[in-house]
C-alpha cells in the first residue's frame, strides 16, 4: 500500500502552509 506516499505529501503540504503563515503573521 502507498499510504506513507500520500501522508507525506498531505504533511509536506501543511508544513508549507504553517511556514507560510509564520512568514506572513
Amino acid at each position: 500500500m502507498s499510504h506513507g506516499r500520500v501522508r507525506g505529501s498531505r504533511i509536506r503540504m501543511n508544513v508549507r502552509l504553517l511556514r507560510c503563515l509564520a512568514v506572513h503573521p
